[in-house]
C-alpha cells in the first residue's frame, strides 16, 4: 500500500512539473514574446520583455540564445530600451563575437542619431564590446565624438579613448589619441576636463602620469569653480604634485586655493591641506603656519558629519601632530577630543590616543580628570588606552608626572582584572622613563604581584624588582615564592623575565638569593618548553661558571643604566612617521603603514614631478667616473667614441616641427656635426651634485616637453645610452629602470662652453621599452630658454647611430 501510494505521489510531482526545467522554458517563451508583432509595437510590454532578460542575466541564468532577437530589437526610438539593450550586448560580446559583429552598424548609426543621450550610449556600449576584431570600426566614431557637440558624448568619447587602449595600446599611440586629450583640457565642459586628466593617468601611467606642466596646471586651476568635488579633487592631486617656479607663484597658488580649504567636503580639505604642504616644501618654517589655517576646518570634520570621515581625518590628524612643526597648534581645543557617547568605538579609540599629543601643563589635569572617566567604560579596549594615555602624560609632561603615576597607582585597586593589568604595565614604563618616581610604586609592588594573573603585567612588575631589588626589603622572598612554583608558571615571557631579576638580585643581595638561583638555573636549564628561556638559562649558568666578574657587568643595574632620554626607540619611529606623512591623504595614513606594504609594486604610480630621490634611481656611474672611466664601461665608451663621426641627417632635424623635417637616412653619410649655436663644454670635476640639481630642476620652468624621438634598436641597459650621452658632452646625473621593465629613465645635464653661469640645460629623458619612443623634458634659465633646441638636437644627433633613432 505504501508503496502505491509513492508512486502515485512521484507521478503527481511529474505531472505538475517539479522536474521540469522552468527557466529553459521562460527563456523560450521570451524569444517568442520578442518575435511577436503585437508586442513589438507596444513599447511598454516590449521593455517588460527585455527587463525580464536582463533580470535573468543579472541571476546568471544564461540568455545567450536571445542574443540574435536581442540584436534585432536594438532598432526602436525608446531610450530605455536600448540602455538596456545594450547592457545586454556588452555583456555577451565575448561570448559571442561572431554574433556581435552584427551590431556594429546598428550602434554606428546611433552614434550619430541626432540625440546626444543616444550617441553617448551608442559609443559606450561600442567601445564596450571589448573585441579586437570591430577596433577598425571603433576609431572613426570615437574620432568623431570627441568633438561632438555634446559634452557628455564627449565626456563618454574620452572614456572609449580608454577602453580601445585596454585592447590594443599602439592604436591609441598611432592614431593620436594622447595629444588630442591634451589638447581637450581647454573643453568648456569641466567633466570632460577631468575624465582626460583619469584617462591621461592610466595611458601615461608608466612615463609617471599626467604630464605636470605650469601651463596645464593654470589652465585647471583658473578654472577651479567650475569643477564638481570628485573633479576637484583630482585637480587638487595633480597641484600636489606640481613644483612652483618662484615664492609668488606659490603664495598665488595658495591663496587661490585658500577658500576650498573651507569647503564642508573632507576630502577637499585634505587635498588641499596636502597642496599647501607640497608647494611649500621648500619652506618648512610654513607649516606651522599651514596647519594652524587648516586647524577650523579639520575640527569641524572630527565634530559632526559621518564616523568614517571622522575616523580617516583623525588618523590624518593623528600623523600631523607626531611633527614637530605642528606642536601645540591643538592644545587649546583639546575639549575637541573629548569622548561623546553615541560615536562609534574606533573613532572614541583614536580621540584617546590623540589627547596626550595635544595635552600640556596647562590641560594636562582637564585631560587626566576625562581620561580617569574613560578608565571604567564597558569598552575594554577604550579603559585600556585611556591608562595608556595617563602614562603619556606622566612621561611626556614632567611638571605632572608625579600626579598622573599616583593617579594610575590608585587604578591598581579598582576590582577590574584587565584596569589593574593595564596599569601595571603603564607604570613600568613610566618608571623606565622617570626611575626617580620609583619611589612612589616599589611599595606597593609585592602587594600587586600576588593579585596580579597578566603574563604582561607580571613580567612588568618582576623587572621592577629585579630593577630596585636593594630598595625593596621583601624583593628575594616575593621572587623565591615565584621560584618555589615554577613548573606553575605556564607564561615564557614570565620565566625569563624571572630569570632576569634573579640574577640581577644576585649581584644586590647575594646571601638571599644564591640559593634560590641555584634552584631556578637547575629548573630552566632543564626546561624544554622554550627553546629561548633554556638557552637564557645556560648562558647565566656559564656566565657565572666560567667569570663572575663579567656576569656582574652584564647584570648590573643603577643610576647609569636607569632612565632613558626622550622615548623608548620602538615609538619613535621616525622614518617611518616621516615616510607615512611624506603620502598624506592617501590610505597610506588610515592604515598606519607606507604604500609600498599594501600595494604591489606593479600597481605603484610614480608620479610625475617628483623629487629626485622619490624615483627608482641609482647614481650614475658615469657620474662618479667622468674623471676616470671605470674599466667596465670603457668598452662602451670606446664603441661610443666620436658619435659625430657616423651621424646621420637626424642631427638636422627640427624638434619643435617634426612635419618640416627631412626624413632620416639609416645608411652612412657624411658627418653632421651637433648645432653650432650650442657648444657644450667638457665635464669639469664636482660641478655638478644631485642637491643642486634637484634645486634647478624643481626652479626652472619647462623649455621643452614632448616627444624626443624613436629608438628602432633598443638599449640593453642604461650604461649604453650614458656612454653615448657622454661622448657628446651630455652628462647622467641619475639613471635606472622604470617598473615592471617598462623603459629607462634618465637626468641629465650639460654646460654651455664658457658660460658656466647661466648656461646650464637640465633634462629627464624616458625610453619605453614597447615602443622604443623617447620622451624628453629639459629645463634651463629663463635666459636660455632659445637654446633649449639646440641641446635636444645634440642629443638625438649622438643617439641616433647607435640606436637608429629617427622623428
Amino acid at each position: 500500500m505504501s508503496g502505491a501510494m509513492s508512486d502515485m505521489t512521484i507521478g503527481q510531482a511529474a505531472a505538475t512539473g517539479y522536474f521540469v526545467d522552468q527557466k529553459k522554458g521562460e527563456v523560450n517563451e521570451l524569444k517568442q514574446l520578442l518575435k511577436n508583432l503585437n508586442i513589438e509595437k507596444d513599447i511598454r510590454r516590449k521593455r517588460d520583455v527585455v527587463k525580464k532578460v536582463i533580470a535573468y542575466m543579472t541571476l546568471g541564468i544564461d540568455v545567450s540564445r536571445l542574443f540574435t532577437d536581442m540584436i534585432m530589437a536594438i532598432e526602436t526610438r525608446d531610450i530605455v530600451l536600448k540602455k538596456m539593450i545594450y547592457l545586454y550586448l556588452c555583456n555577451y560580446a565575448k561570448a559571442e563575437p561572431e554574433m556581435a559583429i552584427m551590431c556594429i552598424n546598428s550602434l554606428r548609426r546611433d552614434c550619430e542619431n541626432d540625440d546626444p543621450l543616444v550617441r553617448g550610449l551608442a559609443l559606450r556600449s561600442l567601445c564596450g564590446l571589448q573585441l579586437e576584431s570591430i577596433l577598425e570600426y571603433v576609431d572613426r566614431p570615437l574620432q568623431k565624438c570627441l568633438t561632438d557637440v555634446s559634452g557628455y558624448v564627449r565626456k563618454t568619447a574620452v572614456l572609449g579613448v580608454l577602453k580601445i587602449y585596454q585592447l590594443s595600446p599602439a592604436l591609441v599611440e598611432t592614431n593620436g589619441y594622447v595629444e588630442q586629450l591634451y589638447r581637450m583640457l581647454q573643453d568648456p565642459d569641466a567633466n570632460v576636463v577631468i575624465n582626460v586628466v583619469h584617462v591621461v593617468n592610466e595611458l601615461k601611467l608608466q612615463e609617471g602620469g599626467f604630464e605636470i606642466t605650469q601651463s596645464n596646471i593654470m589652465m585647471l586651476l583658473n578654472r577651479i569653480g567650475e569643477f564638481t568635488e570628485w573633479g576637484l579633487n583630482t585637480v587638487l592631486d595633480l597641484v600636489a604634485r606640481y613644483r612652483p617656479a618662484s615664492e609668488d607663484e606659490m603664495f598665488a597658488i595658495m591663496n587661490l586655493l585658500d577658500p576650498v580649504m573651507r569647503t564642508a567636503n573632507s576630502g577637499s580639505v585634505l587635498a588641499t591641506l596636502k597642496c599647501f604642504l607640497s608647494l611649500s616644501a621648500q619652506m618648512p618654517e610654513m607649516h606651522a603656519q599651514i596647519i594652524a589655517r587648516a586647524k577650523p576646518p579639520l575640527l569641524t570634520q572630527i565634530t559632526g558629519g559621518q564616523s568614517e570621515v571622522q575616523y580617516v581625518t583623525l588618523k590624518h590628524l593623528h600623523s600631523i601632530l607626531h611633527q614637530p612643526f605642528a606642536k601645540g597648534i591643538f592644545d587649546d581645543e583639546f575639549r575637541q577630543f573629548f569622548v561623546r557617547y553615541n560615536e562609534v568605538p574606533h573613532v572614541k579609540h583614536l580621540k584617546v590616543d590623540l589627547l596626550p599629543l595635544i595635552a600640556n601643563a596647562v590641560n594636562a589635569r582637564d585631560i587626566s580628570m576625562e581620561l580617569t572617566e574613560y578608565v571604567t567604560d564597558v569598552d575594554s579596549e577604550l579603559s585600556r588606552r585611556a591608562i595608556i594615555a595617563l602614562g603619556e602624560l606622566a612621561i611626556h609632561l614632567p611638571p605632572v608626572s608625579e600626579e598622573m603615576t599616583r593617579l594610575i597607582l590608585s587604578l591598581m585597586d579598582v576590582d577590574n582584572a584587565y584596569i589593574r593589568a593595564q596599569s601595571a604595565i603603564v607604570l613600568k614604563d613610566v618608571v623606565r622613563i622617570h626611575p626617580q618616581l620609583s619611589e612612589l610604586v616599589l611599595p606597593y609592588v609585592g602587594k600587586y604581584l600576588k593579585r596580579m594573573e597578566d603574563s604582561d603585567a607580571k613580567a612588568g612588575l618582576l623587572w621592577m624588582l629585579g630593577e630596585f631589588g636593594s630598595t625593596v626589603l621583601e624583593a628575594p622572598y616575593i621572587v623565591e615564592q615565584l621560584v618555589d612554583n615554577y613548573d606553575d608558571e605556564s607564561s615564557n615571557e614570565v620565566k625569563l623575565q624571572l630569570l632576569n631579576a634573579t640574577m640581577k638580585l644576585f649581584f644586590q643581595r647575594p646571601p638571599e638569593v644564591q640559593a634560590m638561583l641555584g634552584r631556578l638555573l637547575r629548573k630552566a636549564v632543564n626546561d624544554t618548553s622554550n627553546q629561548d628561556l633554556h638557552d637564557r638559562a645556560l648562558l647565566c649558568y656559564r656566565l657565572l661558571a666560567s667569570n663572575i666578574r663579567t656576569a656582574e657587568s652584564v647584570f648590573a643595574v643603577g643610576a647609569a643604566t636607569r632612565g632613558i632620554e626622550g622615548d623608548f626607540a620602538e615609538k619613535k619611529e621616525v622614518s617611518l612617521k616621516k615616510k607615512i606623512f611624506g603620502e598624506f591623504n592617501t590610505l597610506a595614513v588610515t592604515f598606519g603603514m607606507p604604500s609600498e606594504q599594501f600595494v604591489e609594486e606593479k600597481y605603484q604610480l610614480k608620479l610625475d614631478r617628483a623629487p629626485l630621490s622619490d624615483f627608482d634611481v641609482v647614481v650614475s656611474n658615469a657620474h662618479a667616473g667622468f674623471a676616470a672611466p671605470s674599466s667596465s664601461s670603457a668598452a662602451t665608451a670606446e664603441t661610443a667614441a666620436a658619435p659625430s663621426a657616423a651621424a646621420t641627417a637626424v642631427g638636422s632635424v627640427n624638434l619643435l616641427d617634426w612635419d618640416d623635417a627631412p626624413a632620416p637616412t639609416p645608411a652612412a653619410a657624411a658627418p653632421v656635426a651637433a648645432p653650432p649655436s650650442l657648444v657644450l663644454q667638457e665635464f669639469v670635476a664636482d660641478f655638478m651634485t644631485p642637491p643642486l640639481f634637484q634645486q634647478h630642476w624643481m626652479a626652472w620652468a619647462d623649455g621643452f616637453a614632448g616627444r624626443l624621438c624613436q629608438f628602432q634598436r633598443l638599449p640593453s641597459a642604461a650604461a649604453d645610452v650614458e656612454a653615448v650621452l657622454r661622448g657628446a658632452k651630455v652628462f647622467v646625473m641619475a639613471s635606472g629602470a622604470l617598473p615592471n621593465n617598462a623603459g629607462f629613465k634618465f637626468f641629465v645635464y650639460g654646460v654651455e662652453h664658457g658660460n658656466a653661469t647661466t648656461g646650464l640645460f637640465l633634462g629627464q629623458l624616458l625610453i619605453a621599452s614597447a615602443t622604443g619612443e623617447v620622451t624628453a623634458t629639459v629645463k634651463s634659465d629663463a635666459a636660455q630658454q632659445h637654446k633649449v633646441r639646440f641641446f635636444l638636437d645634440a642629443m638625438v644627433t649622438a643617439l641616433a647611430p647607435s640606436f637608429h633613432a629617427v622623428p
